[in-house]
C-alpha cells in the first residue's frame, strides 16, 4: 500500500497532507481535512483530500471515522463505511482521489478546521476470487457508487 498526491488536474487545494500512522501500532492511517468548514445539524459535506492510495489487486482500504469525530463531535460519514476498491487508483474521472463524506447528526454546528484528522483508512485483504461466483471484469470510471452505473 502507497499514499500518493493525485494528478494536478484532479487536485482541488494545494499543499496536502498524506495519510499518517499516529502510533507504530495503528492499524489505521488517519486522513486530514484540505480545508475549514462549519458543518451545520444534518448537512453533510465531501472533503477531498487530493491522496490516491496504490493497493494490490488482493486488498481494499476502509474508510472509517476516527472515534473522536463521532464521540466529541457528533460527526459520521454519510456511507457509514467507505471502500477503496484497487482499482480505484488512477481511474480516468478523478486519479483515484479520495473523498471523506461526513454528516453532522448532532444540535449544534460543527467546525472542521483545516489539517484535522477526520477519518482514518485501514489497509484490508480479501479474497479475490471464489469459485462459482462471477465477476463482471468492467473497468471503473468514477468512485462513490459509480459501479453500480454500468
Amino acid at each position: 500500500m502507497l499514499f500518493k498526491e493525485v494528478r494536478e488536474d484532479c487536485k482541488k487545494f494545494g499543499e496536502i497532507q498524506l495519510p499518517v500512522r499516529m502510533t507504530a501500532r495503528s492499524a489505521g492511517w488517519d486522513i486530514f481535512s484540505n480545508e475549514e468548514i462549519i458543518l451545520e445539524p444534518n448537512q453533510q459535506h465531501t472533503f477531498w483530500t487530493d491522496v490516491k492510495v496504490h493497493l494490490n489487486s488482493d486488498e481494499f482500504l476502509m474508510l472509517l471515522p476516527r472515534s473522536s469525530i463521532g464521540i466529541k463531535y457528533n460527526l459520521m460519514l454519510a456511507n457509514t463505511v467507505g471502500i477503496i476498491d484497487a482499482d480505484y487508483y488512477e481511474n480516468p474521472d478523478n486519479d483515484g482521489n479520495i473523498g471523506v463524506c461526513l454528516y453532522n447528526y448532532g444540535k449544534v454546528p460543527v467546525k472542521v478546521d483545516k489539517g484535522m484528522r477526520i477519518a482514518q483508512g485501514i489497509p484490508m485483504n480479501y479474497i479475490g476470487f471464489v469459485e462459482g461466483l462471477k465477476s463482471h471484469g468492467v473497468k471503473r470510471y468514477g468512485g462513490f457508487g459509480s459501479t453500480g452505473n454500468r
